[in-house]
């Protein structure tokens, strides 16, 4: 649906399908990303920015969500001179765009995470932003990790995160509490580094590590199955 033509310098350097499978970004390496329309195979949009997108993440599903319906979907997105936007989607166009302002300074983002009215974000200095979109309310937590590669919730309703540093560090933060509930200690005591981790359960992560293992740990990352 999409190929490279003879005057096209850049390259794809990923892909992001929206929660309700309506839209898709495809993010091009110094170019604007385009918005496509998953149905019909079409292109909707090019946004143009002038600034690279270092961090974009969809609405999350709609509660009582039915596969074909069409719903409204949003994208969150941020950029290398730190400013955050949001676009709403409805019927294959842009039905609303705007700036979102943070009520702190932050690095440049690296890592965005949506559930419910909670955007979490990651920065370049290890900076943990948990914003309530509702109640325009923030909390930082600080975990001196560096820069953030990713975010991901846990797969139920408890306040719970996994986040994972570029240097191959990881921990879970509970973001009501503002607290850490588990780190990579178990790792780095074997010398090892996490190429990548997600949630297997709502309270087991699971991790490929470097020595070609595949570990299944508890919350608290400290003891292996």
């Amino acid at each position: 649906i999409r190929k490279i033509t003879g005057v096209e310098n850049t390259f794809i350097r990923g892909i992001l399908v929206s929660s309700a499978h309506q839209y898709f970004i495809v993010l091009l390496k110094e170019r604007p990303f385009e918005i496509w329309d998953a149905k019909h195979l079409t292109l909707i949009s090019v946004v143009k920015l002038g600034q690279f997108v270092t961090s974009l993440v969809w609405s999350p599903q709609p509660k009582n969500f039915v596969e074909g319906k069409v719903v409204k979907e949003s994208l969150i997105f941020s950029t290398a001179d730190g400013n955050i936007y949001q676009y709403t989607f409805e019927n294959n166009h842009i039905f609303n765009s705007s700036q979102l302002h943070l009520d702190f300074t932050a690095n440049m983002l690296t890592s965005l995470a949506w559930r419910g009215n909670m955007l979490v974000t990651g920065d370049t200095n290890g900076t943990i932003c948990c914003w309530n979109m509702h109640e325009k309310k923030t909390k930082l937590i600080q975990t001196g990790k560096g820069i953030v590669r990713r975010i991901r919730f846990a797969p139920s309703d408890k306040p719970y995160i996994l986040v994972t540093f570029s240097e191959g560090d990881f921990g879970i933060w509970d973001i009501d509490q503002c607290s850490k509930i588990g780190g990579s200690n178990y790792l780095k005591e074997k010398e090892l580094r996490a190429i990548d981790i997600d949630w297997l359960t709502e309270y087991c992560p699971v991790a490929a590590t470097t020595d070609g293992c595949i570990r299944i740990m508890d919350r608290t990352l400290s003891t292996l199955n």
